[in-house]
């Protein structure tokens, strides 16, 4: 890009979704739904399943890894106090 060409910003709402693929993603969807949503733009079937597959992995073992004082913690970050 030159620098007397005008700056192109891309109209999409996402930060990643090509223009015009936007997939609305509600808060009612599970983390798997709204994942494949927004993966779909990008990636076949087969390897949106594979990037699954490794969330899910990536996820057991981090939970795996807690003891019992990381869940204390992060249970108190959802409790409020009065």
């Amino acid at each position: 890009m030159y620098d007397d060409e005008p700056a192109t910003h891309p109209t999409s709402s996402g930060i990643f979704t090509p223009s015009g693929q936007e997939s609305v993603i509600q808060p009612s969807d599970s983390v798997e739904d709204a994942l494949e949503k927004f993966l779909s733009p990008y990636f076949s079937s087969n390897e949106a399943a594979k990037i699954q597959q490794q969330l899910e992995k990536a996820q057991r073992d981090f939970l795996s890894s807690l003891c019992l004082e990381d869940v204390n913690d992060l249970c108190a970050q959802f409790v409020t106090t009065k």
